[in-house]
């Protein structure tokens, strides 16, 4: 059997000072998921969502992916008011077409991954602290594996393990 340690790199929209994405993220990953010593996780910063196809998230993949025979990239994004909004439905399909063409796996929260997991909107700035209330509590809060493993985009649910299935053994 193949022991290359591969690589998944999870591009989230939040800044690297804040970290609020990863923290709902990896916790996930930890419930759902056996850990696999040959499985590196990291994380790349978007920022905002407009910067999915930036020079510089474009050197930020090349630099984290560099030395890894094996690495996928999932970028991880809200949906936000795809259903009320035509804009931001066509940036979603924008980014989609984008990482499709890239091959890359896209996991969408919808309408965002505060709604996911704790089951309500979260204030700006209010969501770094809701992050680390979440990071210490048991258990993955209000999201159920029903939720994380929808095939279409409905409030409060996300594609979460149709990606990290391919990637991971569940528990």
């Amino acid at each position: 059997m193949d022991q290359t340690n591969k690589l998944i790199l999870i591009v989230v929209e939040t800044t690297n000072k804040a970290q609020t994405d990863p923290a709902y993220i990896s916790k996930a990953i930890r419930e759902i998921y056996k850990q696999d010593s040959l499985i590196t996780e990291r994380y790349g910063y978007l920022s905002a969502k407009t910067n999915y196809k930036s020079r510089s998230i474009i050197n930020e993949i090349k630099s984290k992916t560099s030395g890894f025979e094996e690495y996928h990239i999932v970028y991880c994004l809200d949906t936000d008011d795809i259903f009320t909004d035509p804009m931001q439905l066509n940036q979603n399909n924008e980014i989609m077409e984008y990482c499709r063409k890239n091959n890359y796996d896209v996991i969408w929260f919808c309408r965002d991954i505060e709604e996911v997991f704790l089951h309500k909107k979260i204030n700006d700035t209010e969501k770094l602290k809701e992050s680390k209330k979440f990071s210490s509590k048991k258990g993955i809060s209000s999201a159920t594996l029903q939720s994380l493993s929808s095939e279409g985009k409905y409030k409060q649910t996300s594609n979460f393990t149709k990606i990290f299935d391919k990637y991971f053994e569940r528990k």
